[in-house]
This record gives C-alpha cells, sequence and structure tokens, in this order.
C-alpha cells in the first residue's frame, strides 16, 4: 500500500519551516512496498538528494498519513528520473525569504528561478500528485506547495486519500 506521510522535525529547519508555513508538518515523503526486499522504502527529497531508503530511516514525529486510493504507477514514472537529483538548498533559501517576506510585510514576491530537476520534498510529492491525475492538481506549480499544502489536500479528497492511523 502506497502512503503519503507528514512529519514534524524537531530540528531547527524544521521548526523554522513549521513556522514560515504556519503549519503542523515540515517534511514529506511517499511510503511504498518494495516487495523484492520485503519492507517498505520511502522515497524522499531530503538532505543531501532524493533518494530511496528504508522507512525507518524517514519515519519520526509522523503528523499525519495516508493511505493513496488511486492508481499511482504514473506518478512513480514521472519521479523516477529524480532519484539522486541533489535537494534544492538554492530554492529553499529563496522560498524561505520570499515565505518570511509575505509572512512579516504581507507582500508577493515571485521567485527569481525554478530547477526542475532539485527538489523539496513537497515539490517531490506535488509531481506525484499531478502526473497521478489528481483532482484539483493541474494548475500546480510543485516549487510553492508546502508539506502544510499536501497535508490539508490529502486532508480534503478523503476517498482520494484515507487517513491512516
Amino acid at each position: 500500500m502506497v502512503r503519503i506521510v507528514f512529519t514534524a522535525s524537531n530540528t531547527t529547519i524544521g521548526k523554522i519551516i513549521r513556522w514560515i508555513t504556519t503549519g503542523k508538518c515540515s517534511h514529506t515523503f511517499i511510503q511504498l512496498p518494495l516487495p523484492p526486499f520485503n519492507g517498505d522504502f520511502a522515497i524522499q527529497a531530503a538532505f543531501p538528494k532524493v533518494e530511496i531508503v528504508p522507512v525507518s530511516k524517514a519515519r519520526h514525529h509522523i503528523v499525519e498519513e495516508y493511505a493513496c486510493g488511486f492508481e499511482t504507477d504514473n506518478g512513480f514514472a514521472e519521479i523516477q528520473y529524480l532519484i539522486g537529483e541533489w535537494y534544492d538548498f538554492r530554492g529553499l533559501g529563496i522560498f524561505g525569504g520570499i515565505k518570511i517576506i509575505w509572512k512579516l510585510f504581507k507582500k508577493k514576491v515571485k521567485a527569481p528561478w525554478q530547477n526542475a530537476k532539485a527538489q523539496f520534498c513537497s515539490e517531490l510529492v506535488a509531481r506525484f500528485f499531478m502526473e497521478c491525475k489528481l483532482p484539483n492538481t493541474r494548475d500546480w506549480i510543485p516549487e510553492r506547495i508546502t508539506p502544510e499544502d499536501l497535508r490539508k489536500y490529502c486532508a480534503n479528497n478523503i476517498g482520494t486519500f484515507t487517513q491512516w492511523t
């Protein structure tokens, strides 16, 4: 069963992400079974790159998780080429700076550049959702989606997702 998992790290960066996004979570990843290896694994964009790791390395401080009630093959086909790509450090700084400016001054600022290969955790999952053709995702800009945006999307689309407890 494929799941989308949301976590809230107690690290400084995790706290900053939650403060900027005013969210409950600071990280998200895709959990999936890999039968040849007899276990569940996580596909995630985390320092330093997009990788597949044993799920035990990713599951910590879980806020919520949702089982995917839709066909996921197209989504995995879309994100497989991103495995091994770098985490989007430059984008994190820019996105964080833009969000802080907006939060403090309520001023909208556009991102000056985007990198289609370097990924945030939420950007990776957003691309996965978009390629799975989920409702209301066609016009998303993955670079601007936060873990909290995705958590709310999952919570509001019961039928497509089932909250896992």
